[in-house]
């Protein structure tokens, strides 16, 4: 995906053992456009499909980095001052 553009980067991380279930993540790196691509990509929908069949608790996850990050702390915060 990277090398064809559709991504602008990727990170793999493998956890060490801690007693939780998540023992690994890919980290897609790219605008909002492409990552909403790449969730609607009917080949990865078949590849998820197929690896849910062997491995336990796979999913799809959005994250929030750099812009997106600050962008949702500030309505984290918002709706934090109207709850008190």
């Amino acid at each position: 995906m990277q090398s064809d553009g559709r991504i602008e980067s990727f990170d793999l991380a493998l956890l060490d053992p801690h007693g939780g279930e998540l023992q690994g993540y890919v980290l897609l790196r790219g605008s909002e456009d492409q990552i909403d691509a790449v969730r609607r990509d009917e080949h990865l929908e078949r590849v998820m499909i197929k690896a849910s069949l062997v491995v336990d608790d796979l999913g799809l996850i959005r994250a929030q980095l750099g812009d997106g990050l600050a962008h949702s702390m500030a309505i984290y915060q918002e709706q934090l001052a109207v709850a008190h």
